[in-house]
Parts: C-alpha cells; sequence; structure tokens
C-alpha cells in the first residue's frame, strides 16, 4: 500500500507555485526587451527623420539702408534644411517683432527663393535680384539651403510716404515629405526702414505695359525737379511749361533760393486712375515738408508731370506761376 506521505514525486507547494508564476520565460524576456528598444530606436527615428519631423534652421536679414522707390525694404531668410529628407517651403509672413496682441503685419511682394551662391573665398553671396528666383512654394532636398527674400511695405501706415524703423519676425510654413506642416519663427537682428505707401487713388486703367509707365513717370518726375539739368530738358518734361521758367527763376532768387539746388522729387507710387491719367505720389527731397500728391498725363505717347502739380511745389518757396491766357 503506497505510504501517504511520500511528497517526493509530487506537485510543490502552493506559495512556490504562485512565486514562478511571476517568472517570464527566457524567449519571452527576451522579445520584451527587443520591443523596448525598438520603441526607443522608433521615438529617437521619428524626431530625427525629415519626413516625420521637418527639421530647419535660418537666419533672417533685413535692410537698414532708408527705402527708396528704387531700393524698397527687402527681408532676406537663409533657410537649411536639416533633415534627411525634402522639405517645402510654402509661405513666407513676416510682421513686427512686438510683444503687443496685434504687431504690424507687413504686405509682401510674392517671396522669391534664391540659391545660396558660393565666393571664391568659400563664402556665402546673397543676392536679391536674380530673374532666376523662383516663387514658393520651393522644395529643398536634405543639405540644401536657399535665401527666400520679398519686398515689404507697410499697411495701415499712419503718415503716407513716411518711414518707420522696427524689428521683424520672418515665419516659415514648411511641409515635409509625408504631409505634415509645421512653422517656424526667425527673428531678425535689425530694425530696417520700410517705407509707408502713399494715399493714392484706385488704379482703375493701367497702361498694358505697367511697370514701364511707372517707370516714365517717375523719369519724368526726377528730370523735371532736378535743378542741375539743362532747363529745356527739364521744361519738356512738363506738359505745359507755359510760365514755368520764369516762376523758377523767381524762387531761386527768393528766400529758399538755397533749396532749389537740391530739392528732387522721389516718386513713392503711381496709381493709372484713369485713361490716360496718373495720380502719383512723391516727396520733394531736402525741403522739409511731407508727402505730396501730384499728377502725370499722356502726352503724344509719353508721360510728363503736370503744370498743376509744379506750379503747387513752387508755391511751397513763395511764387506763383502766371495765369495762363485765356
Amino acid at each position: 500500500m503506497p505510504d501517504l506521505d511520500d511528497t517526493t514525486d509530487s506537485a510543490p507547494p502552493a506559495a512556490e507555485v504562485i512565486g514562478d508564476s511571476w517568472r517570464l520565460p527566457p524567449r519571452l524576456g527576451l522579445a520584451a526587451w527587443v520591443i523596448v528598444v525598438a520603441l526607443v530606436a522608433g521615438g529617437w527615428l521619428v524626431h530625427w527623420w525629415g519626413p516625420i519631423n521637418p527639421g530647419i534652421s535660418g537666419y533672417l536679414h533685413t535692410s537698414t539702408v532708408e527705402p527708396t522707390p528704387t531700393a524698397p525694404t527687402t527681408a532676406m531668410l537663409r533657410v537649411a534644411n536639416d533633415s534627411q529628407s525634402e522639405l517645402t517651403i510654402e509661405r513666407l509672413t513676416v510682421a513686427e517683432s512686438s510683444s503687443a496682441a496685434s504687431p504690424q503685419v507687413f504686405e509682401a511682394s510674392p517671396a522669391r527663393a534664391l540659391p545660396v551662391m558660393l565666393d571664391s573665398g568659400g563664402g556665402e553671396s546673397w543676392t536679391t535680384t536674380d530673374p532666376a528666383a523662383t516663387p514658393l512654394p520651393v522644395t529643398l532636398g536634405p543639405g540644401e539651403a536657399v535665401v527666400v527674400t520679398t519686398e515689404l511695405a507697410i499697411d495701415n501706415c499712419p503718415t503716407p510716404g513716411q518711414s518707420i524703423s522696427t524689428a521683424m519676425t520672418a515665419t516659415l510654413e514648411i511641409r515635409s515629405s509625408w504631409g505634415r506642416t509645421t512653422s517656424h519663427d526667425f527673428t531678425g537682428t535689425s530694425s530696417p526702414g520700410i517705407r509707408c505707401p502713399p494715399s493714392l487713388p484706385v488704379e482703375l486703367s493701367p497702361p498694358a505695359d505697367r511697370a514701364a509707365a511707372a517707370e516714365e513717370v517717375s523719369a519724368a518726375f526726377g528730370i523735371a525737379y532736378d535743378a542741375n539739368l539743362p532747363a529745356d530738358l527739364r521744361l519738356s518734361r512738363i506738359d505745359d511749361p507755359t510760365g514755368v521758367a520764369d516762376a523758377s527763376a523767381a524762387a531761386k532768387s527768393g528766400a529758399y533760393g538755397g533749396l532749389t539746388g537740391t530739392v528732387r522729387a522721389e516718386v513713392l507710387g503711381v496709381s493709372f486712375d484713369r485713361p490716360g491719367h496718373a495720380t502719383v505720389g512723391y516727396l520733394l527731397t531736402a525741403a522739409g515738408v511731407g508727402p505730396r500728391t501730384g499728377e502725370a498725363v499722356l502726352v503724344d505717347g509719353a508721360w510728363k508731370v503736370t503744370r498743376s502739380t509744379v506750379c503747387a511745389d513752387l508755391a511751397l518757396a513763395g511764387v506763383e506761376c502766371a495765369p495762363l491766357p485765356r
């Protein structure tokens, strides 16, 4: 008869069974470690890999010279793709660097991207005039860099024609190759002067070649107001120069004669508000007066300053143009 107290081949005590139930089989333990390592590596890959997490670096440069119609304020943002895949620059926004709740946002012309060039010394060369510049959006490969450039103007300016100086922040909207969109801010290192646009009527009748017409209007003002040019040439840029030469001579010999040789007309903006007519915003440099509004008309295919505009400016020097004969 078997001995009921013989436990040599029986199961271990219940306490030992419970204790052993917490131990993982060797293969299952190795699998758990593999999973942990894979999760850590995957998280690092997500952080590093461009298609999921775009990486970009940049440097914002702004022109600090006094802006003019021929040399407006320009923002240049050097951008480099630090990711391991393609990134697309979709949009550039420039705003005032301010703690105000509603900072001034600048009206920017369509931003364009230019390749970063290297000079003979190995340094970078930036340009803003390359006609081969690419409008946004533009795609960068890994390690590629471009300069995104745009001209700036101020919206809702308090004084038309005035130049203000303020620090700026550029914001880029970036899209990864997997479609993730992020934004990146870059603060400028200087406070450039930005010209307030003149207050002009709505443009209703632009010429077929508007840019050429606006350039001709600016040239007409520049010549008509340049005292260092021959009188005949200056008068040829006025639609009706009757009496203007005499009034100019009187101004030169008057109380403000010392300014007549230094004053120039700097065109700020042109609006072709009706056929053959343009309203022009301009400054009289060195005259100590605010922005002016004048007119230009198309005469025999050439844009010229109106007599009324020139005579109104001569009146600032206390000189009146003689009345036109009736």
